[in-house]
């Protein structure tokens, strides 16, 4: 999302679709991926099904890997991050482009080296912060790229989140006298 809006920053992600490039296969629109990686509604476990971990796979064909755990480095300050591997499913669709409603705007990349995600709890904090907070941060401190209305998409998917009962997480992790002002992201 941020290197779409980073080329072409009026561009609205929800009117974005991925499509495969190798075959002729249906498209599937960016807000329906990221509710799939964030909801699992379409995981089998019993059948080894991860659709939302393959989703996940196919987002990162975009880039380099290196350059994409270069790019986290940069965006969160940790150095010693590794974003180099996939989630234990093979991308959803190998050979990815993502199209708006006038024409392709990214395809896959060579993938380079693959590696291991040694990605910490506080760095997926400083991105969701960043995320919500967005409107109100100085451009050099913002996602690069971003734009709100891209920006608005990926915190509706983060609405269908299975983690997004506050209050039932703080109760069952007995925090309820640790935690009196939670933080809850809006659009």
């Amino acid at each position: 999302m941020c290197r779409v809006n980073a080329q072409q920053p009026q561009i609205p992600i929800q009117d974005c679709t991925f499509c495969n490039l190798s075959q002729k296969a249906q498209d599937v629109t960016f807000a329906n991926a990221a509710i799939d990686i964030v909801s699992y509604r379409n995981d089998d476990d019993s059948k080894g099904v991860m659709t939302s971990n393959a989703t996940a796979g196919m987002m990162k064909r975009f880039s380099s890997l290196s350059e994409l755990e270069q790019w986290l480095q940069r965006t969160t300050g940790n150095s010693s991050l590794k974003f180099r591997g996939y989630y234990g499913a093979d991308p959803l669709i190998k050979n990815p482009g993502l199209r708006s409603k006038t024409g392709l705007i990214l395809t896959a990349v060579l993938e380079g080296e693959r590696g291991d995600n040694l990605v910490t709890a506080y760095d997926l904090t400083r991105l969701i912060s960043m995320v919500g907070w967005h409107p109100y941060l100085t451009k050099t401190t913002r996602l690069p790229g971003a734009q709100w209305h891209s920006l608005q998409t990926v915190v509706q998917a983060m609405g269908y989140d299975t983690a997004r009962y506050i209050e039932a997480a703080i109760s069952r992790l007995g925090l309820g006298d640790t935690i009196r002002e939670p933080v809850i992201l809006g659009v």
